[in-house]
């Protein structure tokens, strides 16, 4: 039997005769209910805090309905203490009863109406985890006044309303993140859009992983807080802090962090299985993590308002039963998944020390006796069955799954038994209700009072226990009786929830019975992500809808909370706007990342050609758990590329960006070109691409190459072009730079301009007689092209292969004007040749014949065709044709047949064709004539082409325009060449192998020229027949 403790009065029952005011009897003064009778006997109303008191102050429950059939383990036997129908009414040794006119309520209430909403849940003194920042419950009075009038009754739109204008208020117009923090988010990002333009089927994990890569490397930058017995980091913390905060919830609740494998949830044959997961299956050992894990893990990181009270318990001597709060902690550790922890503090647990013991009437901490015994009975059980909780057995926190269910049935048998072996008969009898009755050798007690004094495990550790089992069911009263706050309230609601369709925080555990024996398709199980959102919308708003605690309402004054408020209701839009107050580098990352996954369908920051190349498999990691979004409405206003924008506009204000390690250095508008390059509205894009490119001094060739190569690489071919072709200009219009200009003209694609840069260097060879610019002034970009054409035009070819193609072609006529000269003069300038002399001079013989034919192009048949297609313009046609003049009537025959008739076809071709075109051919003849005989004083290309009339005809100089012959074609020094090499215009004192000129009388026309051509040609044919008639 069990024993009165010393120290206690032995119980009986009030004596009739002398009962008084201040001592009621315990006897109803009126007879039970009939049958039919629907009111309760219960006496209405909680014991007063004085009597029954204890670290929490918790309702009434009824559990209604018989638990299901079959027995599952952990009932507690006969030989526990199982309570035994006697015939008569014996009280046994339990907590002392103290007498208090205060014990009973003045009328009948049912002990079910507990779970009719929150608010009952709710009332009646300080909840068992408020408290203050000292540890000590906190009642209404110590709560600020105006904290309980905030968000009284708020809504949807009232959050929302108190978000614009905090965003409205608090613009941010500077960046104030690190640059280190600017560098590696905007690293993981640019890998992000790599693997999904890859389109591997590993990339979806390798997606997931890159997610997690960031949340990790900003949280790296910021130390989590939490405001001590408060939500979210202090009003003082850096802004950095606050934009962390909600941002890696955000990611965590649409994009879960990866984890390992090794664990997969188990069938119930034992095999490993993921049915009902929300867990993306792995191949390379890792998966999803589970929402409600996502969920506990950021909030055991950002959300620990009393971060010590674990190691507080430890200290506390001689048991951690003796601390007051033990209880507390253990609810508030159970809700927070740390089950270990929690079954080794059940396990270390001494309860004869328990300081719960005063509240069950005892004078002295501590249990004794057979009510000790019964402590550790209940305690060693409830251990039990949370060791077989399937987060401790396999790390399966799929809380709406399979094995959840079977747990949850396993913590309801324990609940009954819990309750058989406390209360016995008087529970029974208690929940037979209408149908009591009574007799002469049974009595029993109708109120809690009597319960409590007969229970055999003190009433306290019996309710504490019962909250306990409560939690892991995941009951809603009892879950938002233990929370903090309604950040714990919300979330904790929102990861015990079991997944059945329609369950508020009025549901009993009967609908996690029906779940678990009535299989069916749920929302949560074939849209997670989106249904565990919704849940947390609707328990968010539940748990702050007119609470009586204050600790449930959001205080308004605080934009982390209000931001945080956002999240819960789902409002994605304004809970962006707020983190890109703090920090735009986060609210743009994130931006980008919803609208490609789809959670902000707003924005859509990636190409919509590149989504469409994915499969559905693709796009599994990104979408996964997502139903398909609504389009937004049209009178939305706010544009999340807007947040883009601004943030790229304030990078570009920035002159260089270094790592931590200052090993690697970025500047500024290179980052801004990478984030504009990922919004989908190109038109957009482009505009402020051009924009802020302009900007920026283009004064050298390594930030335009770094600019255009960063372009190409984005596709953003537009504003590449426009860069190169600005530069380009630059370069003729204030150096010599020949070769710089050929290359960024034909990255700019700019057809037109290569071939007049191409015409001009061809004039100019042509009107000195020589290669121009002489081999001593080519810039290093010309030299290459020259030189090596094979190799710089193939690293061309691999930036931008257009390009390369265009150079390749158009520089051909020009390249092999050069060659012909550099023949001719390879003896007089003292090269060593591996060629004979009369076969250099074929060698030059053939160049110079290939140049000719191309200039012939445009003027076939003596017919003027601009759309031929002519590398070498018809006005240099003949000045070349003067240059092949030595090649005739020479005593050994230097030119073949074929080529002899190249030439007289190109007389003919020239003198047949329309007068302008030989007008323009017979200026350039005069140039080079004036400038052999007059030296200095000969007409220059561009005086030719202001004589000429270039109406309607499209002419070597014409096509020059004044833009390329400008003053700087005026004779210069050799000191007034460009810093980076570029030939000068002043050709100086000329060695030549020949020169075709020498002979000639000033005043010589083309006729005449050409005269010479046919005559020395015929000689040169009959040469050849005569020849091959021998």
């Amino acid at each position: 039997m069990f024993a009165v403790p010393h120290s206690s009065p032995s119980p009986s029952t009030p004596d009739k005769g002398s009962s008084k005011i201040g001592d009621p009897s315990t006897t109803p003064l009126v007879p039970p209910p009939s049958e039919r009778t629907a009111y309760s006997f219960t006496p209405k109303g909680l014991p007063p805090p004085s009597v029954f008191s204890s670290s929490y102050n918790f309702t009434a429950r009824s559990f209604g309905k018989s638990p299901a059939e079959g027995t599952l383990h952990g009932r507690f036997g006969a030989n526990n203490g199982t309570s035994t129908r006697s015939g008569t009414f014996t009280l046994p040794n339990s907590s002392p009863f103290r007498e208090d006119h205060e014990l009973y309520g003045d009328g009948d209430q049912d002990m079910t109406d507990d779970m009719t909403g929150l608010a009952t849940a709710h009332g009646g003194g300080p909840r068992g985890l408020k408290r203050s920042r000292r540890g000590e419950p906190m009642s209404d009075a110590l709560v600020p006044p105006t904290l309980s009038a905030m968000a009284k009754g708020h809504d949807e739109s009232t959050i929302s309303g108190i978000a614009k204008s905090m965003t409205t208020r608090n613009r941010s117009t500077t960046l104030s993140e690190s640059d280190d923090l600017i560098l590696t988010t905007e690293n993981i990002l640019g890998r992000i859009f790599q693997e999904l333009q890859n389109g591997r089927r590993s990339s979806q994990h390798t997606v997931t992983r890159l997610i997690d890569d960031l949340t990790f490397a900003w949280s790296s930058y910021v130390s989590p807080s939490t405001v001590p017995g408060g939500i979210g980091p202090a009003d003082k913390a850096s802004v950095l802090a606050k934009a962390n905060y909600l941002s890696n919830l955000l990611l965590q609740m649409h994009h879960p962090q990866q984890e390992q494998a090794q664990n997969l949830p188990m069938s119930g044959f034992g095999r490993a299985s993921s049915r009902g997961s929300t867990s993306l299956p792995s191949t390379d050992g890792f998966r999803q993590m589970p929402i409600p894990k996502a969920l506990l893990s950021w909030l055991n990181k950002y959300h620990t308002p009393f971060p010590s009270e674990l190691e507080d318990l430890s200290k506390c001597l001689p048991s951690s039963t003796a601390h007051e709060a033990f209880w507390d902690i253990l609810f508030a550790n159970t809700l927070r998944g740390h089950l270990v922890k929690v079954a080794q503090l059940l396990r270390e647990a001494d309860f004869s020390h328990a300081k719960t013991a005063l509240d069950d009437g005892y004078r002295t901490p501590g249990y004794r006796g057979e009510q000790l015994e019964s402590i550790r009975q209940v305690i060693e059980q409830a251990i039990q069955v949370l060791r077989a909780c399937p987060a401790i057995q396999s790390g399966n926190w799929d809380i709406k799954g399979n094995e959840w269910s079977l747990f949850r049935r396993n913590v309801e048998q324990a609940l009954i038994d819990l309750e058989e072996f406390a209360e016995g008969e008087s529970h029974d009898r208690d929940e037979a209700g209408s149908s009591l009755s009574t007799s002469r050798n049974q009595e029993f007690t109708l109120s809690t009072a009597s319960r409590r004094a007969e229970s055999r495990v003190p009433w306290t550790i019996y309710e504490n226990l019962k909250t306990f089992y409560g939690q892991l069911r995941g009951s809603p009263a009892e879950i938002t009786l233990a929370s903090q706050d309604w950040v714990e309230a919300s979330i904790f609601l929102t990861v015990w929830w079991d997944g059945e369709e329609g369950q508020t925080l009025k549901s009993s555990f009967s609908q996690s019975r029906r779940a678990f024996t009535r299989p069916q398709v749920r929302e949560v199980d074939i849209h997670p992500v989106q249904a565990y959102q919704e849940r947390l919308r609707s328990s968010f708003l539940q748990v702050t809808k007119a609470p009586e605690d204050p600790q449930l309402t959001v205080n308004t004054s605080s934009s982390v909370q209000i931001g945080l408020a956002c999240v819960f209701e789902g409002n994605i839009e304004e809970a962006v706007k707020l983190v890109s107050d703090w920090s735009m580098a986060l609210a743009s990352a994130m931006i980008e990342i919803g609208g490609l996954a789809g959670w902000l369908p707003e924005a859509r920051p990636t190409s919509a050609h590149m989504m469409d190349d994915f499969d559905e498999s693709d796009l599994m990691v990104l979408s996964y758990g997502q139903r398909p979004q609504q389009q937004p409405s049209p009178s939305l206003s706010w544009k999340p590329d807007d947040i883009s924008i601004r943030y790229a506009d304030l990078l570009a204000q920035k002159p260089n960006i270094w790592s931590a390690d200052k090993h690697t250095q970025r500047e500024g508008w290179e980052l801004a070109v990478q984030v504009l390059s990922r919004l989908d509205d190109r038109q957009t894009a482009t505009q402020h691409l051009s924009t802020m490119l302009a900007h920026l001094p283009l004064d050298n060739a390594d930030r335009v190459d770094k600019i255009l190569n960063l372009c190409t690489r984005l596709g953003l071919s537009s504003p590449a072009r426009n860069i190169a072709l600005n530069y380009a200009e630059h370069l003729h219009a204030t150096t010599s730079n020949y070769g710089g200009a050929l290359q960024y003209y034909a990255r700019a694609h700019a057809t037109t301009k290569l071939k007049e840069v191409l015409d001009l260097l061809i004039a100019y060879s042509l009107t000195h007689s020589s290669a121009f610019p002489s081999a001593k002034d080519l810039d290093w970009r010309l030299r290459a092209f020259l030189h090596s054409p094979r190799e710089s035009l193939a690293q061309l070819a691999n930036i931008d292969d257009q390009a390369a193609q265009l150079l390749s072609m158009y520089l051909s006529g020009y390249a092999t004007l050069r060659k012909f000269y550099d023949l001719r003069d390879e003896e007089v300038e003292g090269k060593r040749s591996e060629l004979r002399p009369r076969e250099r001079q074929r060698r030059a013989a053939e160049a110079l014949i290939a140049v000719i034919e191309s200039a012939r192009e445009n003027v076939r048949g003596g017919l003027y065709d601009p759309e031929a297609g002519a590398i070498v313009q018809v006005d240099a046609l003949l000045a070349l044709l003067g240059e092949a003049l030595v090649f005739v009537n020479q005593p050994a025959r230097i030119l073949t047949t074929p080529q002899l008739m190249v030439l007289l076809y190109a007389a003919e071709d020239l003198q047949t064709c329309p007068s302008r075109i030989y007008g323009s051919a017979n200026e350039c003849l005069r140039a080079s004539l004036s400038q052999f005989l007059d030296g200095a004083s000969a007409p220059l290309p561009r005086q030719i082409v202001l004589r000429k009339s270039t109406s309607n005809v499209s002419s070597l100089f014409s096509m020059i325009g004044s833009e390329m012959l400008g003053s700087r074609e005026v004779e210069r020094s050799r000191d007034e060449r460009s810093s980076e090499g570029s030939g000068v215009l002043v050709m100086g004192d000329i060695r030549r192998g020949w020169d075709w000129r020498r002979g000639l009388k000033e005043g010589t026309e083309g006729e005449a020229l050409l005269r010479l051509l046919r005559m020395g040609v015929a000689e040169e044919m009959a040469k050849a027949w005569l020849e091959a008639g021998e």
